[in-house]
């Protein structure tokens, strides 16, 4: 499971730029990049800055 998390990361950082600068996007994106933070916590950034990008994408 952790490999997916990390090639959801990479994705979410090389397409950063394709997301809205909102500052609940910006603080999920710091979460998420930063492993001081609880593990399951940063998924759920993760998962959700992946669900954003996505969307980005659609439009």
């Amino acid at each position: 499971m952790k490999k997916i998390f990390e090639r959801a990361l990479k994705e979410i950082e090389e397409n950063g730029d394709k997301l809205p600068l909102d500052p609940d996007v910006l603080r999920a994106y710091q979460i998420a990049t930063d492993e001081y933070y609880d593990e399951y916590l940063r998924e759920q950034c993760i998962i959700d800055l992946l669900k954003l990008l996505r969307q980005q994408k659609e439009h």
